[in-house]
């Protein structure tokens, strides 16, 4: 059986991890309208919600994804 998870945790991934459209590797994320841009998070192909993601713009160092894992419950 394994282990509940005793809280949740972030997973910060910076620029350098990701790939463009094109296949190169990233080297900044790129700053996004307030107007009209949004962006979504897939992992392993499934949608993630909304509220799990903190999307920063910027190269490595300043620039990240992260992500909220929340709290597994025992079931």
């Amino acid at each position: 059986m394994p282990a509940a998870s005793t809280g949740p945790t972030t997973l910060s991934i910076d620029p350098a991890s990701f790939f463009s459209d094109t296949g190169d590797p990233a080297t900044v994320l790129p700053v996004l309208s307030t107007e009209n841009s949004s962006y979504e998070v897939f992992i392993n192909g499934v949608l993630q919600m909304e509220d799990l993601t903190t999307y920063t713009p910027g190269a490595t160092g300043v620039g990240s994804l992260v992500i909220t894992v929340p709290t597994v419950l025992p079931s």
